[in-house]
Order: structure tokens, then sequence, then C-alpha cells
């Protein structure tokens, strides 16, 4: 999105340094990620794990999440092998998802497979769902990178009468990005008003495709 970070100060983003942080493997390079829906900061082993944290951040069906969150035991030929998740997920039902995140290219080795399937037995017994995120689930079109850009502007505050009052200034429910800028300005509000809004999903646009000065930002029903 063109002009839309550039020209503003750098988000505060939490210094994770001095917070509680999770578990870290031994023997991968790991990332740090503060996750604003659990308020903890988590370590993460990959760039495809983080923009998996990332989808879980914005799903309103996700109630809490853990990365690397226990060791297990299971069998495979009747050997003992340890395991430790990459995701446990709970939902707003309270059912629990075990999910491993791996490159699509890695899960077609009969290896692999035949310990997922071991997997699946053993996460059944516990009443939970074992499942396996690729690329082609996480990055199947622009919403990843679209989440990476709006993430860091949940940061801000939530937008409240000041959104009203630039949305009150369009007819149509809608409008883009650009003219609610403009408008914003206009008003002596902040030119990021509408991203902001957008990242705390307070209002609501096409994330599948590419953001951009003209995607059309839409507001909900209940917006005024």
């Amino acid at each position: 999105m063109t002009d839309t970070t550039d020209t503003t100060d750098t988000t505060d983003v939490p210094d994770t340094s001095e917070r509680t942080l999770g578990k870290q493997s031994p023997v991968k390079p790991t990332l740090t990620f503060w996750s604003l829906k659990n308020d903890c900061a988590f370590f993460i082993e990959s760039q495809l794990e983080l923009h998996f944290a990332l989808q879980l951040e914005f799903d309103d069906n996700v109630k809490s999440y853990e990365t690397q969150p226990f060791k297990t035991t299971y069998s495979v030929s009747g050997k003992k092998r340890t395991y430790t998740p990459d995701f446990a997920v709970v939902n707003l039902n309270n059912e629990t998802f075990i999910i491993e995140v791996k490159p699509y290219r890695k899960t077609k080795s009969e290896a692999f497979q035949v310990k997922t399937k071991a997997l699946r037995v053993h996460f059944q017994r516990e009443n939970s769902t074992y499942l396996i995120f690729t690329e082609n689930e996480i990055r199947d079109n622009d919403t990843s990178a679209n989440q990476q850009i709006l993430y860091p502007w949940r940061f801000e505050p939530k937008p409240g009468d000041e959104l009203d009052l630039l949305t009150s200034y369009f007819h149509n429910g809608s409008a883009s990005v650009i003219e609610l800028q403009i408008q914003a300005l206009e008003l002596d509000l902040d030119k990021n008003l509408p991203v902001i809004a957008l990242a705390h999903g307070l209002v609501e646009c096409d994330l599948s495709q590419s953001l951009s000065d003209s995607s059309e930002i839409f507001w909900k029903a209940t917006q005024h």
C-alpha cells in the first residue's frame, strides 16, 4: 500500500525483550513474535509459521493459541517417538487443533505420511484434531501479505468517534483508501485512520487482493 506507513511515526510495538517469552527450540533458528491475541511473545521457527500466526491473529474464530506448546510421545510401527507440535489452537467452541506447518514439498515423502497418520490417531485419542498446513493454504492469495502490512497497525488505539466522523462524509457505504485518507487530512485526522480501522476489523476490504490506494473499504452494517 503506497504512502500509508512511510509518512508517519513508526508504530510502538511492545518491547518483547522485557516480557515473558515462550519456549525456544535449541536446534532451530527462531523469530520472536508478539501476539496481541494472547498478550505474550512466542518463538516462531520459520517465515511460514509467522504467516500462519498472523492468520490466527486475524481469525475471529480463534480464541487462543500457543507455539511449540508441549512434547508428546506417540507410536509408529511399535516404536516410541517424541513430537512437539508447531501450534495448538483453541477455537470459540473450545475445540483444540494441533497444527504442523510444513513446506508442501516435505509432506510428500512416505515417512512423513506415516508419521502424519500416526499423529492423527494419537491426537484423536486426546480429543484433538491434527492438521497439516502448507504454503498452499497459508499463502494461497494476497491475504498473508496484507496481514503483514496491517498487523503493526493493530498496536495503535482502536478508532472510535473519529472513524464515525470520517465515514459520515461518504454516503454509499464505501470509499477507496486514498479517498478516505484525503478526507481524513481535510478533517485534521490521522491520515492512516482507514488503515488502522481495517487492521482492527472495524471496516472491511477484500484482503485476498493486494492492498493499494484504490482498494475499496466498506463499513460494517453497524457503523452508523
